[in-house]
């Protein structure tokens, strides 16, 4: 009998409490650097790619029916500036169980090369309810349990902002954009926008330490409605984004420690919350288990792209654009053979004779076909002022079936990203439109190697 009263007091406890008042907990995620999408809707599909995402929390591991977290979202890359993503997860905590579903439209815009803004926005609905199910020698037909068994039903939204340039992102989010402390049936009639003091910013970089090894520190910082504010700050070390290891620290709870592993498109995650030392009980620790698999075409950067970019070390070499068509049409010039003016049997009229200009235009010389080949041309997809830029397309150029290499010429700043299978000793206008119908390659121009 006291054990029952005990229980329902704690029942009693948990219904009247702010923390089931107030709905919307957002849930905590450690690896969120490597889903950014679980802290902010504009970091959809990051990677121009679509993808799934698994993730299991189990959280204070020394605690019976501790809080766990289950969460699952798809990321579907619409072009190179659309996407759009689905989010779910479902909290428990105690006896209290969270159901999150959102939509979410994120959308790019470039702002210069390589410097992107992205935005996004999500929407959805979050319902709560007290699992009774769970109590043991527990009355169902007392008042107060039916009316705590009930799902109480709220509106729930995010928007989210992000700058990357190159390997730096930085962003900040508004994790909840609807009051839904009201948890009664008519909480749709009683719809109202929050205080917005629900936020988290994040920034992240990455370092390329040499060709196989990264760095990338990572800094986030929470508002919270009830001011329980904290930080989170880690460090991530990767060997060529295959084995990934580092930990990291968030203020309140304690470290955490990291480590995954990248099989082609497939990554698999866990970390580990240790014990915070601030709390009154042993909590235990905290295990966090993620799966993403990255899957289709990927998209061309919403910006001017660098990996595919005409940028030759000098004017001798360019792409067709600055030059008329009318001009390509008649560039391979024709030597008519000598006239003489003392035989009247064949008279050509002056208009009709196509003159050798007396010295040929730069942007001529690639398409000007030779008999005798004196040079070769290399066939540039990307240019480079790092190397490590420069392998980064190299691999992403592989797994589409392309063999390709990374050249410096002598005596220039650049590095060049070729197709050895494109060499040539000479090249025409037809075999360079003929390429750039290749969407990875419709920039694509050739470099005369001497």
């Amino acid at each position: 009998m006291i054990m029952m009263v005990l229980r329902r007091l704690c029942l009693f406890l948990l219904i009247s409490s702010p923390f089931y008042c107030n709905s919307q907990q957002f849930p905590l995620y450690t690896q969120y650097m490597f889903n950014p999408y679980l802290v902010n809707p504009s970091a959809l599909a990051p990677v121009r790619k679509s993808e799934l995402n698994l993730l299991y929390r189990q959280q204070w591991t020394g605690i019976e029916d501790g809080p766990q977290t289950v969460q699952f979202d798809y990321q579907h890359a619409l072009n190179d500036r659309m996407a759009l993503g689905i989010n779910l997860y479902n909290d428990k905590t105690i006896l209290l169980s969270n159901i999150s579903t959102m939509a979410t439209f994120g959308y790019k815009v470039p702002l210069a090369t390589d410097h992107v803004l992205g935005f996004g926005l999500s929407a959805g609905f979050l319902t709560s309810r007290i699992r009774v199910e769970d109590i043991p020698d527990v009355d169902s037909n007392d008042p107060v349990i039916l009316n705590s068994s009930n799902n109480s039903f709220a509106f729930n939204g995010a928007f989210g902002v992000n700058y990357t340039y190159r390997n730096l992102i930085v962003g900040g989010s508004l994790i909840r954009l609807f009051d839904n402390n009201n948890s009664s049936a008519d909480s749709v009639d009683n719809l109202a926008f929050s205080q917005l003091k629900d936020k988290i910013v994040f920034a992240g970089y990455i370092f390329q330490l040499s060709e196989t090894f990264t760095l990338q520190p990572n800094f986030s910082y929470r508002f919270t409605a009830d001011n329980l504010n904290f930080y989170e700050a880690s460090a991530i070390f990767s060997y060529r984004e295959m084995i990934s290891l580092g930990g990291g620290y968030r203020e309140n709870f304690g470290p955490t420690a990291i480590a995954r592993v990248a099989i082609k498109d497939l990554q698999i995650g866990f970390a580990y919350d240790f014990p915070s030392t601030k709390a009154s009980v042993s909590t235990g620790g905290t295990n966090e288990i993620q799966l993403k698999w990255r899957f289709g075409k990927v998209m061309d950067r919403p910006a001017k792209k660098e990996r595919i970019a005409a940028i030759p070390e000098e004017p001798v070499t360019h792409t067709e654009e600055k030059m008329p068509e009318e001009e390509v049409e008649v560039a391979p010039a024709i030597q008519p053979e000598p006239v003489n003016v003392a035989e009247p049997t064949i008279t050509i009229p002056e208009e009709q004779i196509v003159k050798p200009t007396e010295k040929p235009k730069p942007n001529e010389e690639i398409f000007k076909p030779t008999d005798e080949p004196t040079s070769e041309f290399i066939m540039v997809v990307g240019s480079f002022n790092r190397r490590s830029n420069a392998d980064k397309l190299v691999k992403e150029l592989s797994k589409f079936g392309y063999q390709a290499e990374t050249l410096k010429s002598p005596g220039s700043d650049y590095y060049y990203v070729h197709l050895p299978a494109f060499k040539t000793d000479s090249v025409t206008l037809e075999k360079v439109l003929e390429i750039r119908k290749e969407s990875l390659f419709k920039d694509a121009w050739f470099k005369k190697m001497e």
